[in-house]
């Protein structure tokens, strides 16, 4: 704020100035004039009101500027506030997160076991696998060693025997009538046949609307292949009215007759897959010879033993290559 200065006071005697017209009587100095206000007194008062211009203005300017300062550090109290509160609500989330990974380290660490015991069982279940699938190998040559020894009894128990196809069935039927089928069949084929040479004859349950096939064992092995032969060389010589039904005055539509020897379960797979190797192969002839399964490729050509399904295998990586 400015001040309006004071007035000079005027006093009645000068101090400058000697009383020299002072009486004794104390009477008024009718002479005495007042003192003018010097010219530097206004130069002064206006450098005064000036400099308290300047300091109002910089007052002025200090008080905005604390206001200023205040919104401030208003505002930034707000922002700690708000810090502070975001801050604990962090901390409030830091301490749930917590919470949720010592749980999940919990049960990580159940995981684990239970990782580390299904580990253990399964290397123990896999070490029982492989000790049984090595047992299984061992049972399976057993297997093998076993099929191969009842095959070879079997063959060898029917190394006399052979089968007969579409015999007709007779009324009553025993092994006397099914030898004398026998018997006239060996006079057609000129092979006689004396029933002493029968060792044993029976006919097998065939399938619906079949006939059973008629299984006659010979008593030696060499009567079993010349019954076979001399039916082979009878279709060869008689072509066009090979071996059938007619030829022993059977009734009904006229069927052929086959003669073969009788194969073991074994043996007969292999001579059907054989048989359906050579529809799709260079190979022209399939047959049956003291029980094991020949083929060959084409006449005059040396023959060909399939002792197994793998030599089948292996005749077809051949033709493949």
């Amino acid at each position: 704020m400015l001040h309006t200065p004071p007035k000079p006071i005027s006093s009645p005697l000068s101090n400058s100035e000697p009383n020299l017209n002072k009486n004794s009587t104390n009477e008024p100095n009718t002479h005495i004039t007042q003192r003018k206000r010097k010219r530097g007194d206004d130069v002064e008062l206006q450098r005064l009101e000036t400099m308290m211009l300047e300091l109002k203005g910089l007052f002025t300017d200090f008080v905005s500027d604390q206001k200023q300062h205040n919104n401030k550090i208003d505002s930034l109290q707000s922002a700690l506030e708000d810090i502070r509160s975001q801050n604990c609500s962090i901390r409030s989330q830091n301490t749930e997160i917590q919470a949720q990974n010592d749980e999940i380290r919990t049960q990580n660490d159940q995981i684990q076991n239970s990782v580390q015991f299904l580990s253990e069982k399964y290397d123990d279940a896999l070490l029982e696998i492989n000790n049984l699938q090595e047992e299984c190998k061992n049972n399976q040559k057993i297997i093998k060693t076993l099929e191969l020894k009842v095959d070879y009894l079997e063959r060898n128990l029917k190394a006399a025997t052979i089968e007969i196809k579409n015999i007709p069935t007779s009324n009553p039927e025993n092994k006397t009538t099914l030898t004398g089928i026998v018997q006239k069949l060996g006079s057609i084929i000129n092979h006689p046949v004396p029933a002493p040479d029968i060792k044993n004859i029976f006919r097998l349950r065939g399938k619906k609307e079949t006939v059973g096939t008629v299984v006659v064992e010979f008593s030696t092995t060499s009567l079993k292949e010349q019954f076979i032969q001399s039916t082979k060389n009878y279709n060869k010589q008689h072509t066009g009215n090979r071996l059938n039904t007619s030829h022993l005055q059977a009734t009904g539509p006229r069927k052929p007759i086959f003669v073969s020897e009788a194969l073991t379960a074994a043996t007969k797979r292999l001579h059907y897959l054989t048989r359906e190797f050579i529809k799709n192969s260079e190979y022209e002839q399939c047959w049956t010879a003291n029980g094991k399964v020949y083929i060959r490729e084409k006449e005059g050509l040396p023959s060909r033993l399939i002792k197994s399904e793998e030599d089948l295998l292996k005749l077809r990586r051949e033709k493949d290559k």
